[in-house]
Order: C-alpha cells, then sequence, then structure tokens
C-alpha cells in the first residue's frame, strides 16, 4: 500500500510581522487521494473556481477578485464540508507551529521553526505509517519548511546512519500547486492553523473525527526542546 502526505506552509520566519509559522497536510492513502481529486473535481465545478488558495480567497484577489465576501465565504466553507466528508476514511492531519513571539524571547540557540516543524512532521509520518507501506511526502514548490531536509534525504551518508530517512520512498516538490487537489487541501489546513484564535472554530470542523498528529510551540515547549532535532542531526543547530 503507498500512503502519500501532502504539506503546505503558512507564515515566514524572517518576516516581524508574522506572529505564527505553521506547517500542515494531510495523510492517506493513493486510493483515498484518488477518490479525492475526482471530489475535487466535482467542487471546482459547482462552484465555479479553477483551484482553492486560501489567503487569496479570503481576501479576494487574484483569480477571486470578483467574488463577493458572501461568496468567498461559500467557496471556502464547500471545500471544508468536501474535507469533512473524509474524516470517515483512512485520512490524517499532522500541524506543527511556533509561536514567533515566544520563539524570539527563548534564551537558547534553536534551529530555524521551519526546521523544528518539518523535522517534526516527518518524525511523525515514520512512526505513525506502518513499515509495509510506501511513504511518499510531497509539499509546494518554494516552501520553506522542507528544502533542506530532502537533501537530507537524498545524501547516501545520512540515510546510512538514521534509518528512519529510508521510510520515505519518495520526497519532492510539486511542479504547480494548482495542479494537486492535496495541495491545496493542506494550503486550507495551514492557513486556518496559522490563523491562530479567529479560526480555531474552521480548524476544529477541518480536523473533526481525524487522528491528528503534530505540536504547537510556545515559549516553554521552545525552551525544553530536544535537541537535535530528529532528521537533522548536529547540522539543525545551524541557523
Amino acid at each position: 500500500m503507498t500512503v502519500k502526505a501532502y504539506f503546505d506552509g503558512s507564515g515566514r520566519s524572517d518576516d516581524p510581522n508574522v506572529d505564527c509559522v505553521a506547517l500542515a497536510g494531510y495523510v492517506a492513502t493513493e486510493e483515498t487521494w484518488g477518490d479525492f481529486e475526482r471530489s475535487f473535481s466535482t467542487f471546482r465545478q459547482e462552484y465555479g473556481v479553477d483551484y482553492s488558495h486560501a489567503s487569496d480567497l479570503e481576501a479576494r484577489q487574484g483569480a477571486y477578485c470578483n467574488l463577493s465576501i458572501e461568496k468567498s465565504a461559500v467557496v471556502r466553507a464547500g471545500l471544508m464540508d468536501l474535507l469533512r466528508q473524509f474524516a470517515k476514511r483512512d485520512f490524517s492531519a499532522v500541524l506543527y507551529s511556533v509561536s514567533m513571539s515566544d520563539y524570539r524571547q527563548v534564551n537558547r540557540k534553536l534551529p530555524t521553526p521551519e526546521a523544528i516543524c518539518g523535522s517534526g512532521a516527518l518524525d511523525d509520518l515514520c512512526q505513525a505509517v506502518p513499515s509495509e507501506h510506501e511513504l511518499q511526502v510531497f509539499y509546494d514548490r518554494g516552501e520553506r519548511f522542507f528544502p533542506r531536509l530532502q537533501n537530507i534525504w537524498t545524501s547516501p551518508k545520512r540515510r546510512a546512519a538514521d534509518p528512519r530517512l529510508d521510510r520515505i520512498n519518495v520526497f519532492g516538490a510539486v511542479d504547480d500547486w494548482r495542479k494537486y487537489p492535496a495541495i491545496q487541501a493542506a494550503d486550507l489546513l495551514a492557513w486556518c492553523f496559522g490563523r491562530g484564535p479567529m479560526f480555531r472554530m474552521d480548524l476544529a470542523l477541518l480536523t473533526a473525527g481525524l487522528a491528528c498528529y503534530g505540536k504547537d510551540y510556545g515559549r516553554a515547549d521552545l525552551e525544553t526542546l530536544p535537541l537535535p532535532l530528529p532528521f537533522y542531526g548536529a547540522a539543525g543547530m545551524k541557523l
């Protein structure tokens, strides 16, 4: 059986205006993703959209510049309803975030928030997916959470030193997120997670009934974060 995980991120740690950096994704079997893509195609036709992008939809910009506030809310609600239907399937969620205000106050040298989230997500996947299943991980091209981890994964020396890396059969960036409904689903999850309390109800609806993995890192968690990080080793300490 092939299990595929698709991730997207929200926020950049080098932006002083960002309060939270978040990484989120969905995990499911190849068969379930096929069913999701067919359902997503129906969603696109029903709501008259070519793709879903949460921040643009909320701001009614880009492809959604002609939508009313009500219509944009209806489109987002439609995608949420679609995702909730898959809670009864072999669907899981992985959610990691780092509070940037807390991160900046911690008096110890830490890996980047992107490294903390990305390393934790991969560690959860390797522990949660049974070893007899093929595990594939995909993320949006240009995403800051996974490129360095992908480089570590491709290193024969690092793979020999860490058996967990061999749990991942495919690790790569997609060429265009608009082609991948699973990335668009992850985008909505990451966006709701990264927006904080104002979207906690939406996040609760998206994750209701799902097996969820991850962590929301505040100051206490960061001060006691075990180092080195999984998948990074000593190299993860360099900012």
